[in-house]
């Protein structure tokens, strides 16, 4: 299994200045990025809610884990995405990405973000 992180992209985030829990939020999750869809899911293609986050992450608080994907969230590092009844997470291709190509949705989740700007 591999990610890619594109390195103009890396730059940027370590200007972002993450805290230390969500760097190892961010870093925990990069092994559930589906190829070319950006969800974070199991192999299965079950898609990680919150809960499941939790449990993978269990070596944080429960309470650190919601304040560091807020936090992803609001640095556009990570989208939440309302599937029925649970939320579940995309992402940032212009970050981080698995596969060849970005579908359409995703990219477009993501276009107008200062991340996206790197690569225009």
């Amino acid at each position: 299994m591999y990610v890619k992180f594109f390195l103009k992209s890396a730059s940027v985030l370590a200007r972002e200045k993450l805290s230390s829990t969500e760097m190892s939020v961010c870093l925990e999750l990069l092994q559930y990025v589906r190829y070319d869809t950006g969800y974070l899911a199991y192999e299965n293609g079950s898609k990680l809610t919150l809960d499941d986050i939790k449990r993978r992450c269990d070596f944080i608080s429960n309470t650190s884990i919601v304040r560091a994907i807020d936090e992803l969230v609001d640095k556009k590092i990570l989208a939440k995405v309302r599937t029925g009844k649970e939320n579940n997470y995309l992402v940032n291709p212009y970050i981080f990405m698995r596969g060849a190509r970005v579908n359409k949705t995703l990219s477009k989740t993501f276009e107008n973000t200062k991340w996206a700007k790197l690569y225009c």
